[in-house]
């Protein structure tokens, strides 16, 4: 697998695992359980492949082993995407198109948005970081 593939692979998985938790410790407790086990469709998104995409990553993926680089480049498509959501929010001036709670930005400070940011950000670092040094043990594939 080309290594462009390969750290666009770990990107999902690491997005995936981020839309999860999100799910688990924001959106259920707000607004129910629910949200994660609606048989419409969601319960595809929000729990069956995040599952499957990390149990394929971790035991199945025929990749390279992955270095602090990679794991770097695989935040890009996460940080495109906030940066996205926040132009909107920002010119649109409308909290009701955000699709998380804490990105309600007009209606909380600047610094608790940074703040959710930078955690968010941080724990998709280690993520990436800990999905390519577990594929190494887990994954027979992964060289």
């Amino acid at each position: 697998m080309p290594k462009a593939v390969a750290i666009i692979k770990l990107a999902s998985v690491m997005m995936l695992t981020i839309t999860f938790l999100v799910v688990v410790f924001v959106l259920c407790p707000q607004k129910g359980w629910d949200i994660l086990f609606d048989l419409g469709g969601m319960i595809c998104l929000h729990l069956f492949v995040p599952i499957l995409a990390v149990v394929d990553f971790l035991f199945l993926a025929e990749i390279d082993a992955m270095g602090k680089k990679d794991v770097a480049l695989s935040l890009i498509p996460m940080i495109l995407y906030a940066i996205g959501i926040i132009a909107v929010l920002l010119i649109t001036g409308n909290d009701d198109l955000a699709p998380y709670p804490f990105l309600r930005i007009h209606s909380q400070p600047v610094y608790v948005t940074l703040l959710w940011l930078v955690g968010l950000c941080g724990l998709s670092y280690l993520l990436s970081y800990g999905y390519t040094k577990l594929g190494r043990r887990t994954n027979p594939n992964m060289k």
